[in-house]
């Protein structure tokens, strides 16, 4: 299973709409901070591990209020303008069923493998249940073909089929269980991922596979987009203010905002 960030968008707009809403926008600061974005950033939106010195200050200098405003204060529709492409391949597809739970967060922006119109080899499953599991055929308990009640059925792998509608995807799709690896792409906000990354992520009650998909977005976004990846994980305690993590509710030992402001 592999979980990578395809593309980043938005921040320009996030950081002008943050300058709007406080009367402090125009078209010159407009044109300069997209400017300096371009500059600072790949065309897929990561940030470039070497930057022009002025245009990244440009860009730096915006992040601690869009932190304060977006996140601290909780004016969320902020960050809701940052979008994140996501690519997550072959997850068992119980594993993905948890993660359309939260679909809504994702504007309904996800696409999978259909199992209606994809088809699937016989035992083929996610890596995280290889060695976990055998189909009946893989046991040796079972034969390719079998009569009931005057019916004849093939075995497809999972399950048996009647011969006559073998080829039939829908029925097909029946047989097929949780543990089938299933690729799927969504587009996500910034906030919509750090909802989910609270509720799902490492040391949370959720399916394993998914801790590993959420730190390896994690990682990556550590990567591409430094600043998302270091709050990801951080909630604002408005009543005891302090930074703590979204998951487990250990207060931090540092100011991440301090560390924004350094970078």
């Amino acid at each position: 299973m592999i979980a990578t960030i395809q593309n980043i968008s938005g921040l320009d707009d996030a950081i002008c709409a943050m300058l709007l809403s406080r009367r402090k926008w125009s078209h010159q600061k407009d044109e300069a901070l997209r400017d300096a974005c371009d500059k600072c950033m790949t065309r897929r939106g990561f940030w470039l591990a070497e930057t022009p010195p002025e245009a990244a200050k440009t860009v730096l200098a915006y992040l601690p209020g869009l932190v304060a405003r977006g996140i601290k204060e909780g004016h969320h529709t902020l960050i809701q303008m940052i979008d994140i492409s996501v690519t997550i391949q072959d997850m068992h597809r119980g594993a993905q069923d948890d993660l359309d739970a939260h679909a809504h967060r994702m504007g309904n922006r996800v696409i999978r493998n259909s199992t209606r119109l994809g088809k699937w080899k016989g035992g083929e499953r996610s890596d995280w249940y290889r060695g976990k599991i055998l189909t009946a055929q893989e046991a040796g308990t079972v034969e390719d073909e079998v009569s009931w009640y005057g019916e004849d059925f093939k075995w497809n792998g999972f399950g048996y089929v009647r011969k006559d509608l073998f080829d039939d995807q829908d029925v097909q799709r029946g047989t097929y269980p949780l543990s089938i690896p299933s690729t799927f792409t969504f587009r996500v906000s910034y906030d919509g991922l750090r909802h989910i990354y609270s509720l799902r992520g490492p040391k949370s009650h959720a399916n394993p596979e998914i801790h590993e998909a959420l730190d390896m977005l994690h990682r990556d976004l550590l990567r591409k987009m430094p600043w998302m990846g270091d709050f990801l994980p951080l909630v604002w305690d408005k009543w005891s203010k302090v930074w703590r993590n979204s998951i487990t509710g250990a207060q931090l030992d540092y100011d991440p905002e301090d560390t924004l402001k350094a970078r």
